[in-house]
């Protein structure tokens, strides 16, 4: 349990079952209100910088700020994905994307003293000094990009959406939210990306990649139902003639046992492929040179007998039959974004965003609503 005490200007980590203060570190400035707590990090705001802080909790460290939207920000909220900050002088509740700060939407706080603010999994819970009530607020969804994705329920879901450092959180909504995280190597964070409000990674085509492999994951993926996606972008339009193999998604036992997106070697095309006991099925699409960003998506199951490739939201080519057999959970070493393997090897050269697996294949219907803005 955590406090925030405006006296003494500290904040507390508190035993819940003994009361006994495990630690305490000063805040970031002088007039500390809302703490919320996003099950790696603290958020703080305060009405003396009117800023919301993201605090580490072990050391007390600000790894980041920005500007509340109200100058006297006081309640702090945390909903899986969002910030919820209610304004003291706007008198509103705003919710807020924690990578880039900016208000997603916002709405009137019913009374007229907004304090406190927590979230049950569902609703929002606030407090007004001024009315003396507490109110619970029903909050629909928004219709974010990454909304539209996690209402669908993948297993993993690393957008690329970090400012900095080397850790790929997977944003899926997983308890504990840290056990599906992905580890960086290399590539530019913080780069434009596809229009949602996120952003995007940079990938050298040398180097770089997004090792998303993980125990709990590998436990997860189902390798005779699934649905792998991506969003990619090719850093200039010679990449699609490099003649150089290319993943942008690829998650494999070994290379008998493979599910993956990928830019061929051949000229101008794309490919999607299963590749389940040395069997292969896999679709193609050649004649591009596009450097507009584009999605990628396939579908695998046993039960319909079919791989399916989706293209920017439609099926393209031809559904294979599968004929082989999965052998084997997934490797520490080839369970990767933007490579084919550690080594490194076969790496994207361009730009990734929203890398996804889900242990089912999702419809036709779900397909567009995710392969396109």
């Amino acid at each position: 349990m955590w406090n925030v005490d405006g006296v003494a200007d500290l904040i507390y980590q508190i035993d819940p079952a003994t009361g006994t203060v495990i630690r305490s570190f000063a805040t970031p400035a002088g007039d500390p209100r809302g703490l919320a707590w996003d099950g790696r990090t603290l958020w703080h705001s305060d009405t003396g910088t009117d800023l919301l802080y993201q605090i580490d909790p072990i050391t007390g460290t600000v790894i980041r700020s920005f500007a509340s939207p109200d100058i006297v920000p006081v309640g702090l909220a945390w909903d899986g994905r969002s910030l919820w900050n209610c304004g003291g002088a706007g008198l509103r509740i705003y919710q807020i994307d924690p990578v880039t700060g900016t208000v997603i939407r916002s709405f009137p706080a019913p009374g007229i003293n907004p304090r406190g603010l927590t979230w049950d999994g569902r609703t929002l819970w606030h407090t007004d000094t001024g009315t003396d009530l507490i109110y619970q607020l029903s909050v629909t969804p928004g219709a974010s990009y990454a909304d539209r994705v996690i209402a669908t329920g993948p297993i993993g879901y690393w957008d690329q959406g970090e400012q900095a450092g080397t850790i790929s959180f997977d944003i899926s909504g997983h308890s504990p939210l840290s056990q599906r995280d992905g580890a960086y190597t290399g590539p530019t964070l913080a780069q434009a990306g596809i229009g949602d409000g996120r952003t995007s990674a940079l990938y050298d085509g040398a180097t770089d990649y997004d090792n998303i492999y993980s125990a709990s994951l590998a436990a997860a993926f189902n390798a005779t139902e699934g649905t792998l996606l991506c969003w990619s972008r090719v850093a200039n339009v010679g990449v699609w003639a490099d003649a150089t193999l290319r993943y942008i998604m690829r998650l494999a036992v070994d290379n008998n046992n493979v599910v993956a997106i990928e830019r061929r070697a051949n000229a101008g095309q794309l490919r999607w492929s299963y590749r389940a006991g040395s069997v292969t099925e896999e679709i193609a699409l050649a004649g591009l040179a596009t450097i507009a960003w584009f999605s990628m998506a396939l579908t695998w199951s046993v039960t319909d007998n079919q791989v399916i490739a989706y293209f920017n939201g439609l099926q393209t080519g031809v559904p294979q039959a599968i004929a082989g057999a999965w052998v084997g959970a997934l490797n520490a070493g080839t369970t990767l974004i933007g490579a084919g393997t550690q080594v490194p090897a076969n790496v994207w050269n361009g730009w990734l965003q929203h890398g996804i697996v889900w242990d089912r294949p999702l419809t036709p219907a779900e397909m567009l609503s995710l392969g396109v803005l």
